[in-house]
C-alpha cells in the first residue's frame, strides 16, 4: 500500500492511500478526544461528539442523497468522522466534515437537547450486549481508571457536566497537530492537497496531544457476573497479548476466530 503522508500549515497530518479505479472514496478526520481524555468529566467526549452533529442534519441529507455515507465515533483512544461517498463527491465530503469540525453550534438550547439524548442512550446501553465490554474494562482497569469507565459517561457526569466543560475540550482538542486526516479512493496527492488546503487549513493550528502514561491494570485473576432476564447467556474472556504491533498480531486473530 502506497501511502502518502504530508503535515499542513496548521499541523494537521494528511494520509492518503490511492487506489487506483475504485469509485468511491472514504475520508476519516481522527482527533486525539477519546474518553481516556474526559479527566474529571466522564462522557465528555462523547458529549462533544454529539454536539459537533446538532443542528447540522442538513449535511445528513446532502451526503445521503447523493448515496453516501455520514458518521463519527468516540472511542477511548479517539474521537472519528468519517465519510464515504462516490469518487466526485469527495470534495462534498471534505467541505461537510471541515463544517462539522469548525463550526460547531454549541448554544445552550443543543447542549441542553443533546443532554436528554445522551441520557436515553445510557439507559438503553444497560440493556444492550456491549455492556458487557464496559463491565470487562471496569474489572480489567479499576471503575476510577480513564480506560475503566464507559464511553457513553455515566447518569452522574452527565448530569454534572457543564456547556463550558466541552467548549474548553473542543477548544483544547481541536488543533491541526492533535488530528490527522486519512483519504482513500481514486485521488493522488497534489489533488488531495488541494482540497484539504480549502477545507482544512482553517483548523487552528496547535500542539500535538500525545496521551501521559497511565497506571497498568493489576495483575492476577478476577471475575464478576451480570444478571439480566433476557433468556441468554454472554460470556466474555480475556487473556494478557502483545499490542498491535507484536509479531503475533496475526496469529492471535486467527485463534480469535478459531474460538
Amino acid at each position: 500500500m502506497n501511502l502518502r503522508q504530508s503535515i499542513r500549515p496548521n499541523g494537521l497530518r494528511l494520509i492518503v492511500i490511492p487506489r487506483l479505479g475504485t469509485r468511491t472514496v472514504a475520508a476519516r478526520f481522527f482527533v486525539r478526544a477519546g474518553s481516556r481524555y474526559d479527566g474529571v468529566q466522564p462522557g465528555l467526549a462523547h458529549f462533544t461528539e454529539h454536539l459537533l452533529f446538532r443542528g447540522q442534519t442538513k449535511f445528513f441529507a446532502d451526503i445521503e442523497a447523493r448515496g453516501g455515507e455520514l458518521n463519527a465515533q468516540t472511542t477511548r483512544e479517539y474521537l472519528g468522522l468519517f465519510t464515504v461517498t462516490m469518487g466526485n463527491d469527495l470534495p462534498l465530503a471534505l467541505t461537510l466534515l471541515s463544517e462539522l469540525v469548525l463550526r460547531p453550534e454549541f448554544s445552550s438550547a443543543n447542549f441542553l437537547a443533546e443532554k436528554l439524548v445522551i441520557a436515553g442512550e445510557i439507559e438503553q446501553a444497560r440493556d444492550r450486549s456491549s455492556v458487557l465490554y464496559d463491565h470487562f474494562q471496569q474489572q480489567l482497569w479499576g471503575a476510577e481508571h480513564p480506560f475503566g469507565r464507559p464511553v457513553l459517561g455515566t447518569p452522574r457526569g452527565l448530569a454534572a457536566l457543564e456547556l463550558p466543560h466541552v467548549e474548553k475540550f473542543y477548544r483544547q482538542r481541536f488543533v491541526g497537530g492533535n488530528a490527522v486526516l486519512v483519504i482513500c479512493g481514486d485521488i493522488d496527492g497534489p489533488q488531495a492537497q488541494s482540497l484539504v488546503a480549502e477545507a482544512f487549513d482553517e483548523l487552528p493550528a496547535g500542539p500535538a496531544q500525545p496521551p501521559e502514561a497511565l497506571p497498568e491494570t493489576p495483575r492476577g485473576s478476577r471475575g464478576a457476573q451480570i444478571s439480566r432476564n433476557t433468556g441468554r447467556n454472554y460470556l466474555l474472556v480475556g487473556v494478557p497479548t502483545g499490542g498491535l504491533k507484536h509479531p503475533d498480531r496475526s496469529a492471535l486473530q486467527i485463534i480469535e476466530l478459531a474460538l
